[in-house]
């Protein structure tokens, strides 16, 4: 089990290189402190909208800061568990360690996915509209079976969704529904849905 814990921390660590890599790490931290002097001159929310853009670029660099300390934090504790594990032989604790190494290796892959959503529109909002088409109430339900699929998908990446219209079967399900997912990266991992 240690080799494969091993093996899992390895795969992490490439992980946490490459999404570095992609974010220009010492440069991203630069701009951040960049973003925050700017964030507190007097005159920063003068204008609205350049003042939004700068507070949403800052927000995300700050987001994808603290997934990668956080990470590397966790992977630390592992691995000092780990040793631990293996100087005393303990087996619930190698269980609970292995645990926390397969848990962090998902985190992982789900950040370095991240890194590589890099498109222009990658960070906006995203909507989605659902429409029966033909096929009657068996189409209108199916069509309300996916817009409650797509409400949790949402909900489980933690996006705030509003519906901005629906229109209704005659009998059952729906005939139409707009939706909008906000938050960071909806419409990068949207697309692949």
């Amino acid at each position: 089990m240690r080799a494969e814990a091993e093996q899992k921390i390895n795969d992490i660590q490439s992980s946490l290189t490459l999404i570095r890599q992609r974010m220009g790490w010492e440069g991203s931290r630069a701009r951040l402190t960049e973003l925050t002097e700017l964030s507190t001159a007097s005159d920063f929310w003068d204008d609205q909208a350049q003042a939004q853009k700068i507070m949403r670029e800052k927000n995300g660099i700050e987001v994808a800061i603290k997934h990668v300390e956080e990470i590397e934090t966790r992977l630390k504790d592992a691995t000092d568990m780990l040793n631990l594990v293996a100087s005393e032989g303990d087996a619930g604790l190698e269980d609970e360690v292995m645990a926390e190494v397969e848990a962090l290796a998902g985190l992982a892959m789900r950040r370095r996915l991240e890194s590589l959503l890099s498109g222009e529109a990658d960070d906006n909002d995203c909507y989605v509209e659902i429409h029966a088409g033909a096929g009657g109430t068996e189409a209108q339900d199916w069509a309300e079976m996916l817009v409650r699929m797509y409400g949790r998908w949402g909900e489980a990446h933690g996006y705030k969704i509003d519906h901005i219209a629906e229109s209704p079967g005659e009998e059952a399900g729906i005939k139409s529904q707009t939706m909008r997912f906000r938050g960071m990266r909806a419409y990068g991992w949207m697309k692949s849905e």
